[in-house]
Formats: structure tokens, sequence, C-alpha cells
């Protein structure tokens, strides 16, 4: 979720549903898993511009519930392939 003029909007991603859902403040996305690790990149800017109409700032906290996975979570300012990461922060092992 993240606040802006006093106002708090949530952005919310889901593999229980099948639609994109959006209400007043809140952004809900599905998002489709496959078998194994999943990379998933959320454009926060993007989508706070284009569901709310507002210029994201700041991410204020990330919630994620018991029954998810994560191996590792970041931010990055832009979409990097892979190969471009550290190896750190690397999905697929450099061979």
């Amino acid at each position: 979720n993240f606040h802006l003029q006093d106002r708090q909007y949530f952005i919310k991603a889901k593999n229980n549903q099948t639609i994109v859902r959006l209400k007043s403040n809140t952004l809900s996305l599905p998002i489709v898993m496959q078998a194994g690790w999943n990379r998933i990149c959320i454009d926060l800017r993007s989508l706070s511009s284009r569901a709310f109409g507002v210029e994201f700032k700041a991410c204020t906290m990330i919630r994620v519930f018991c029954n998810c996975r994560l191996w590792k979570l970041f931010f990055q300012a832009e979409d990097y392939a892979d190969d471009e990461l550290p190896l750190y922060l690397r999905v697929i092992e450099a061979s």
C-alpha cells in the first residue's frame, strides 16, 4: 500500500481470481503461477498512474501471507533481465 495526499491506496496480487478489480482505493490483480519458482515484477509507478490517476511516491508496507513461500523480494527502479542482476538476486542459476 502507499499514501498520497492523505489517502492510502492498495495494490493486491492474488492467484485466486481471474479478472482485475478496481475500487476507489484498491486494485486487485490476478496472478497466474506456474509449477516451480516464479518471477513476478509489479510496476508500481505504472499501476498507480493507470489505476488511480496518481503518481507513485513510496511503498509503506508489503504484506505476505503465511501460505506464500518467497525466496527473494526486492524493489528496483527498472526492469532488468535475470542475467543483468547480481548473482545473489537471480532466479535462474548461472551455468
